[in-house]
């Protein structure tokens, strides 16, 4: 199903995709991740 996502519906629904994804990305290193315990 993931695939089928990645390889049919974003070629196919692309111009709606586009419109709505950010270049707001952040590179998060090893060194900065860490898991909080809940």
């Amino acid at each position: 199903a993931i695939l089928a996502f990645f390889r049919e519906t974003i070629p196919r629904e692309w111009k709606a995709f586009r419109e709505q994804v950010s270049d707001n990305f952040r590179i998060i290193t090893h060194q900065d991740f860490r898991v909080l315990e809940g």
